[in-house]
C-alpha cells in the first residue's frame, strides 16, 4: 500500500497561513515587556538624561535661563580649566583628597587593628568592637538616633554623667 503525502489539506496549510507581524508578536509576549519597563524607565532616568547635563559643560549657566537659554560659550569652560593657575589647584586638590584618603582608609583602621588586637582586657575589645562595626549593620538615621540621643544637652547620658562627676 502506498501513502500518498499529496493530499490538499497538507499543501493548502502552509499556503493559508498568515504572516506573523511585530504587532502581533508584542501582544504575544506583553507580559515581557510589562514586566521589562520599569528596568528601562530606570535605565533612561539614570543613563541618558545625564547626558543632557553635558551642555553645561560648553555653556555659561544661570540658573534664571536654564540650560537651554544660558549663553553658549564653547571650550572656554576647558580653557579656564586647563589653564596655569586653575591647572595647579586642581592637581594639588586631587593629590590632597587621594594621599589623605590613603591615609584614613588605610593605615588608620589597620593601625587600630593592630592596637585593638594586643588588648588584654577582653570585655572592653568587646565593647569596643561592637561600637565600630555597629555602623556597618546599622541605618545611619539609627546611628544618629543614637548618638543625638546620647549627646542630647537636657537629658543626654553622656551629659548626665559629666553633670554627676563635675
Amino acid at each position: 500500500m502506498q501513502l500518498n503525502t499529496t493530499h490538499k489539506k497538507f499543501l493548502s496549510n502552509n499556503q493559508n497561513r498568515r504572516k506573523v507581524t511585530l504587532w502581533d508578536k508584542i501582544v504575544h509576549h506583553r507580559y515581557l515587556y510589562i514586566m521589562a519597563l520599569p528596568m528601562v524607565a530606570i535605565f533612561i532616568i539614570f543613563k541618558y538624561l545625564p547626558i543632557y547635563g553635558l551642555l553645561l559643560a560648553f555653556k555659561d549657566f544661570r540658573y534664571r535661563e536654564g540650560i537651554l537659554k544660558s549663553p553658549w560659550v564653547g571650550l572656554q569652560n576647558f580653557k579656564t580649566l586647563f589653564g596655569p593657575e586653575a591647572f595647579q589647584n586642581v592637581v594639588i586638590n586631587t593629590l590632597t583628597i587621594s594621599f589623605g584618603r590613603i591615609v584614613f582608609t588605610f593605615f588608620v583602621p589597620v593601625i587600630f587593628a593592630l592596637l585593638l588586637n594586643e588588648m588584654r582586657n577582653m570585655i572592653f575589645k568587646r565593647v569596643v568592637q561592637t561600637f565600630i562595626y555597629l555602623p556597618h549593620f546599622l541605618s545611619w538615621v539609627i546611628i544618629s538616633g543614637i548618638i543625638y540621643s546620647l549627646l542630647t544637652i537636657n537629658g543626654g547620658f553622656v551629659n548626665k554623667i559629666l553633670i554627676s562627676f563635675f
